[in-house]
Parts: structure tokens; sequence; C-alpha cells
């Protein structure tokens, strides 16, 4: 009987295994379906001009001040489908944020006398600023080595920006008869959404059929006009360099 059972073992196995080489072969057919996931930097910097005008004491007081959007941390995650040979099409979402100091110069009126203002510099500190971008994606993958190609994208992005801005300046008048004056400003968030593009390239290494790692640069190019109440039109023209690494998965 346990002779029996070892000849029916061997049978089954011979049964089996070819099976199983056939599926792990098969499971080397070029998956069509991609994933990455990175982390990266928003590795440029860009120079804001704020200005604007609010009304106090029937009159006008007028601020200005410099920002720097300066290099953040940067999401990205991005999927699609290969459609057509090494074309593949897809869309992505990157995220950044990051904060900002700035002195603003404000031209302050006098509360008794028409055209005396006061010129006061007033400090704001953790303007934040974020940006949301969703890329629409096509690229053409270029096969290098074994488990390992480049591929070209480029496509239209949207970009969503989030910015406080100042909106408001309250005197606080000093002294007799207001020899001097102190401000305190109050902020807002405002948002615009704009359209741009992206051109870049993406490198990766399949450790396995499945899972890799790779690197990716991107160049996105948009423009976005932000106005808070009583205050001019912010144009920020968004020309940044993205890059970053992560993971890198296929189906």
């Amino acid at each position: 009987m346990m002779r029996m059972k070892r000849v029916l073992l061997v049978c089954l196995l011979a049964l089996v295994l070819p099976t199983i080489a056939n599926a792990q072969s098969g499971a080397t057919v070029e998956q069509r379906v991609f994933l990455n996931v990175n982390f990266g930097l928003e590795g440029t910097s860009h120079t804001v001009n704020d200005s604007g005008a609010v009304p106090l004491y029937d009159q006008t007081a007028v601020f200005s001040g410099e920002r720097t959007i300066g290099r953040g941390l940067l999401f990205d995650l991005s999927g699609g489908y290969r459609v057509w040979q090494q074309l593949s099409v897809g869309i992505g979402y990157s995220r950044f944020s990051t904060t900002s100091d700035v002195d603003y110069t404000v031209s302050v009126p006098h509360p008794l006398f028409f055209d005396r203002p006061r010129i006061v510099t007033v400090p704001i500190t953790g303007l934040k600023h974020t940006e949301d971008q969703i890329h629409i994606l096509f690229a053409w993958e270029f096969p290098v080595m074994e488990n390992f190609d480049i591929s070209i994208v480029a496509g239209p992005s949207i970009f969503k920006v989030r910015q406080d801005v100042p909106t408001t300046f309250s005197a606080n008048e000093v002294g007799s008869p207001f020899s001097a004056v102190t401000i305190t400003p109050s902020t807002s968030v405002q948002s615009k959404s704009a359209v741009g593009f992206n051109i870049g390239a993406d490198g990766r290494y399949m450790f396995t059929n499945r899972f890799g790692a790779g690197v990716f640069l991107r160049y996105v190019h948009g423009s976005v006009n932000l106005q808070a109440p009583g205050t001019d039109v912010v144009s920020q023209s968004r020309s940044s360099l993205q890059f970053g690494a992560g993971l890198r998965m296929r189906f």
C-alpha cells in the first residue's frame, strides 16, 4: 500500500510540475499596467510680488512685499496602461507645500491729515503655499537592457494653487497726536486653477516581473493668477524642475 502511494505521488508531481513551470513562464509575459510611487523634490524656487490697497481713515493704505516660493518635498503618484507597442497613456498626481516669511511695507494714512502717510514694515511669518498638480501622461518606452528601460513622458498638466495672502491691515495708533502706529495684519487663503504642460523622463529597473525601483525627472510649466479682496492680481509663472525616486510596479 505504501509503495502504491509513492507511485501515485510521483504521478501527481509529474502532472503538476509542468503546469507550475508553464504558469511561471507565462508570468514573464510583458505586463501592460504600471504604477509608480515617488518621493522627491520641487527643485526650483521663484519670487512673487504681493501688493494691494485697502481703505483706512477714508483714505487708502498701500502695501507691498516680495515672497519667495521655495523648494519643497514632493509626493508623486502615477499609473497607466500600455495601449500600443511602447506607447502608454496614464495620469499622475503631484503635491508639494512650502512656507515663507515676508516683510511687507505698508503706507499707512494719518487719521487727522491727508497725504501724510506713515511707512511701517510689517513681518508676516508662515505664509503657506500648496500646489496640487494633475498630469496627463503620454509615455514612450525605450528598452535599454534586460529589466531596465527609460520612458520619455509628456502631456498637459492642471495646477491648483492655494496660498495665504494678506487681506487687511488694522492700524493701532500710538502716542499723541498719533505720532506712531503699529499694524496688525490678517490673511486669507486664496486658490486658483490653471492649465500648463509637463515633459520628462522615467528610468526603472525591475527586480522581479512585478516590482522594481526607478527615478524620474520632470519639467512643469504653467501660470496662475491669484487675487485677494482689495489686492492686485498676483501672477505666478510656474516653471519648475521636479525629480525623485520610488517604487515601480507592473501588472
